[in-house]
Formats: C-alpha cells, sequence, structure tokens
C-alpha cells in the first residue's frame, strides 16, 4: 500500500498562546494590529506587518503585555496590547508555510492564490 506521512494532530493553542476570529486590522508604523476574538475575550495583538483579513481565525503567540499602549502613528490608546513575533492564519485548512517575506501593504499574493473578496462558499 502507499505510505502516507503522518502529520502531529492538530495541537491546541500553545502555552500563553491566543487562538481566536480577527474582527478588526489595521496596519501602522511597521506593525499589523489586530482585534482577535476567542473563548468570549476580545484582546488587541500587535505583530511586523502581515496581510490578514477581519474573520481570519489565527493564533498568535504570547508575546509583550504593554498595559494602557499608546500608539502615536494610530493617535490611539489600547488598555491592554500584546506585541507579538508574528500570527499563524489557522482557518481553511491550508496548510501553515513560513512566509518568506513580508510584502508591502496592497501588494497582490505572488504565490499560491488567496480566494477574492466576496466568494461565497
Amino acid at each position: 500500500g502507499a505510505t502516507t506521512a503522518v502529520a502531529p494532530p492538530a495541537a491546541p493553542a500553545a502555552s500563553g498562546a491566543r487562538r481566536g476570529v480577527v474582527r478588526e486590522t489595521m496596519d501602522s508604523g511597521g506593525y499589523t494590529y489586530l482585534r482577535v476574538e476567542g473563548d468570549g475575550a476580545s484582546a488587541w495583538v500587535a505583530v511586523p506587518v502581515t496581510a490578514l483579513a477581519v474573520g481570519d481565525e489565527v493564533e498568535v503567540p504570547a508575546g509583550n503585555e504593554m498595559p494602557g499602549f499608546h500608539s502615536r502613528t494610530l493617535d490611539r490608546t489600547f488598555a491592554q496590547l500584546t506585541f507579538a513575533s508574528g500570527v499563524r492564519v489557522v482557518r481553511g485548512g491550508v496548510a501553515p508555510a513560513p512566509a518568506p517575506a513580508v510584502l508591502p501593504p496592497g501588494h497582490p499574493p505572488i504565490a499560491g492564490r488567496a480566494s477574492p473578496d466576496g466568494v461565497s462558499h
């Protein structure tokens, strides 16, 4: 018979990681700010600029918690903001792949094919 590669079982969010759905996102000052809603709570996270869409299910590793953080570029104060090293989109059964480089905002995708906005499934 054919030999199939055995993938590790889907692990729950790593210790300290936050998993949820992106409800708001904005780019500013070299960061993507996203409001992640999960486990009945909502939290703001800042990661290096990443292309994300509202509705994406993501996992964010534990990061530096910054209470009362004021973003000069957004002119906004966050009651609590976590600076994390990155974010992983987990929805849609897409195999996670390392991002080789961060594209500038609005740049069309180079590899793979993202489904265009507005497509109903």
